[in-house]
């Protein structure tokens, strides 16, 4: 997206501060599902596969420098990472769901191995993960 607006972000209601997801394995085994499980059962926290086939963890917080009117007050001094986000990937342009499948509590994971339990003992293939 071009711009001549020297900080693109500035209508932005700072959608990509207000998280922080990193890389987390595929669940596999039942261990790998508890773990999930302990991740979602607190506060803030949920559990995603992207539709690149990624899985992450996304920690909802606001990044400390945001301001009330949800401005970067670090904005000329911002991290790389923040920088380096390429403005056509901003998640308030998307359009849809950012996930293909997601995780924000634990009756979510055990409503999902339910329904995984129930197609293979009907015979059918498992849902997609």
């Amino acid at each position: 997206m071009e711009t001549d607006n020297p900080n693109p972000c500035g209508a932005c209601k700072g959608t990509c501060c207000r998280s922080v997801s990193v890389q987390w394995q595929e669940p596999v085994s039942n261990s790998d599902w508890e773990n999930l499980k302990w991740l979602v059962a607190h506060k803030n926290v949920h559990v995603y596969k992207d539709y690149e086939g990624d899985w992450l963890v996304e920690f909802i917080s606001d990044c400390e420098h945001l301001d009330a009117k949800n401005r970067c007050t670090i904005y000329e001094k911002r991290m790389d990472i923040c920088r380096e986000h390429p403005t056509e990937d901003c998640e308030r342009f998307a359009e849809g769901e950012y996930y293909e499948i997601i995780f924000r509590n634990i009756k979510d994971v055990e409503k999902y191995l339910e329904a995984q339990q129930a197609r293979k003992l009907a015979g059918l293939k498992p849902l997609s993960i």
